[in-house]
This record gives structure tokens, sequence and C-alpha cells, in this order.
């Protein structure tokens, strides 16, 4: 996992698995300046950093991380980006993981 959103871009670039990056798109911190911008990922390669790159670093990319038939998937429908509604800075927050519909605790 990435600690620092800032060099998740050169990561990606030199072909590290990147796992749930926070902020990694707009690179907004919670007072609202934005940090070294050119580091920031695309929407396309955050994504993955949460869905394919995450099942694959859990060995379950057979199962989950991509939107096929028969693959484990949560769906979440959003009317405008999330950094939009939050003014660019997206709030720290740990994810429910299910599993068959139910939460999984740590």
């Amino acid at each position: 996992m990435v600690a620092d959103a800032t060099t998740a871009r050169r990561l990606v670039d030199a072909g590290v698995r990147v796992v749930g990056v926070q902020a990694a798109v707009t690179l907004r911190v919670a007072g609202g300046a934005i940090v070294h911008p050119d580091e920031a990922l695309t929407v396309e390669a955050a994504l993955a950093a949460y869905t394919r790159t995450a099942a694959e670093a859990l060995g379950v990319a057979d199962q989950a991380g991509v939107p096929r038939g028969g693959a484990a998937a949560d769906l979440v429908e959003l009317c405008r980006p999330p950094s939009r509604r939050y003014g660019g800075y997206l709030p720290s927050r740990t994810p429910p993981y299910r599993r068959n519909g139910r939460a999984l605790t740590p």
C-alpha cells in the first residue's frame, strides 16, 4: 500500500502495482491545497488500484476486481465525481468489505 499519494504516479509509471491510494487523482489535501499535481493518477489508474490491482494483490483476480459475469462485485453509482462533492478532497475511511453480502471485520 502507498501511504503517500504524491508518489503514486511514479510508482505506477515504474510498473509497481499500487493498491488503494487515497486522493491520488486530485492530490488535494484536507486543508484544500493541491500538492504535486504532476504526481496525480488518472481516474482509470486510481480505479484499477481499488479494483483489479487490489484483487490481484489478494490473489482473487479470477473471482473479483473486474466487471464480468460470475465475478464478485459491489457496485456504486455516482451522479457526479466524488471529488466535486467533497471539494476535491476525498475523506479517508475504511470501506465495508463484504463477502456474499455479509460485512467482513478485520
